[in-house]
């Protein structure tokens, strides 16, 4: 019986050396896999980091553009308003001094239609002066 124990043993012994070894091959496979897994990760991130910058990078510039295409039209709105309001101050001014003028001057011509007119512009300029545009 102890001859049986000792071959028993001795398999045991060997089918566990076998064992480790199989453990070995396939912790070394496992891990291979592991850092060639990590490593498609890795390239992936990198390459998302660096879309993720080009497309900032174009944000970035688009919004450079943006900016001074809206710095241009303000310029252009700017004088456009400028120009309208120093033509609208003359023409509101000339207006005034006429209605003034009108009932002044032709008061005594004028008819009852035109003394009403006159009237009505003379409300008119008031609300204006109410707003401040004249």
């Amino acid at each position: 019986m102890q001859a049986r124990d000792k071959v028993g043993a001795k398999q045991g012994t060997e089918a566990l050396a076998y064992t480790d070894s199989e453990k070995t091959v396939a912790l070394k496979k496992i891990l291979s896999v592991t850092i060639i897994a990590n490593s498609v990760l890795l390239v992936f991130a990198a390459g998302l980091f660096g879309l993720s910058r080009y497309h900032r990078r174009l944000l970035a510039k688009e919004a450079a553009q943006s900016r001074e295409d809206l710095a241009l039209r303000d310029s252009q709105l700017a004088k456009l308003t400028s120009a309208l309001s120093g033509q609208a101050r003359f023409n509101i001014a000339a207006l005034n001094t006429n209605s003034r003028l009108l009932p002044e001057k032709y008061g005594g011509f004028l008819p009852r239609q035109g003394h009403e007119y006159a009237e009505q512009i003379r409300k008119q300029r008031q609300k204006w002066n109410g707003f401040g545009w004249i």
